[in-house]
């Protein structure tokens, strides 16, 4: 599993940070991970997977978002400007797939990045999503460190 994007962005928020404000969608904490990613930075797919979702929940959550899955794991892109595959598409990791924007609940451009594992885990406090960072194939620089 690669980055879902070429090059190097900052992580603006970690994985399991923040629960109070995560509180009102009734997680124990962020279920994901943001890269500061300027709006129209291309979005990749981090691995084989089938689109099993393509949606616009306009100014509220995830605003605009893609989820996409195998039979091994699944990730959801949130905050997206334009959609570049559609539901059904099978794509390949590295393949394009988004741009990135400020869709939703969101407080600025940056792209939301959730992981899961198959069989999901919907009872672990942030409805199935795990902290990504230790599957990566390729180094990411944390600069909050």
């Amino acid at each position: 599993m690669i980055k879902p994007f070429r090059g190097e962005f900052v992580i603006s928020q970690g994985f399991g940070l923040r629960p109070e404000y995560y509180k009102k969608y009734n997680l124990e904490g962020h279920n994901g991970i943001d890269y500061a990613l300027p709006s129209t930075t291309q979005i990749i797919a981090p691995h084989f997977g089938k689109v099993l979702e393509v949606t616009d929940e306009g100014k509220k959550g995830y605003g605009k978002y893609i989820k996409i899955e195998s039979q091994l794991e699944g990730s959801v892109f949130a905050h997206l400007g334009t959609f570049q595959v559609k539901v059904g598409d099978t794509v390949s990791e590295g393949q394009p797939i988004a741009l990135s924007d400020n869709t939703g609940d969101s407080s600025g451009p940056h792209l939301h990045w959730g992981y899961y594992r198959i069989p999901r885990n919907r009872q672990n406090g942030f409805n199935g999503f795990i902290d990504q960072l230790p599957l990566l194939t390729a180094p990411v620089i944390d600069y909050r460190k």
